[in-house]
């Protein structure tokens, strides 16, 4: 392949979706492109993703089987940023009452990356509420964080979706 295909083919991979943390700078001297030097190089919004969820205080989701609701109290900074983020959750049966017992599975992923984090966040029960951090989402992109709740009787679980720009 010719070095000009070569360099095009980077300067593509940069701009797409995956490449949302960017891409090195080529060395132009090797036939590359110095993709450093392109409008916003490297940074891809994902604002109109289909997955992104847009963020409000109080979230609610009813679980995939159809047994408990997710309510996404607060995010701290809201709406969820790169870096460390806290999540206030509030767990309730479907009539509303208020699940106290439950343990959590957090998993932050990234889907279109294939990946997700090194730190496993803490799950605190703080009266009616459960605090969730730190929920630490170190790139740009699309992460979903998928919460499963178990208690002695019941399970489920909920997926958020947001934009991290």
């Amino acid at each position: 392949m010719k070095q000009s295909a070569v360099g095009g083919l980077r300067v593509l991979a940069c701009m797409s979706a995956l490449a949302f943390a960017g891409c090195p700078a080529d060395n132009a001297a090797s036939g590359g492109v110095d993709a450093s030097t392109l409008p916003d190089a490297g940074v891809v919004s994902c604002t109109d993703d289909p997955l992104a969820e847009m963020y409000l205080p109080d979230m609610q989701k009813t679980g995939t089987h159809g047994v408990l609701k997710f309510a996404l109290v607060q995010s701290e900074p809201g709406p969820p940023i790169k870096g460390n983020n806290t999540w206030t959750m509030k767990l309730t049966d479907l009539s509303g009452a208020p699940v106290t017992d439950a343990t959590f599975k957090v998993k932050p992923f990234m889907p279109y990356h294939g990946h997700g984090t090194s730190v496993v966040p803490t799950v605190t029960p703080k009266g009616d509420s459960y605090e969730i951090g730190p929920l630490y989402l170190y790139m740009r992109g699309i992460w979903q964080v998928t919460l499963d709740a178990k208690t002695a009787s019941k399970s489920d679980s909920a997926v958020f979706s947001f934009c991290v720009d």
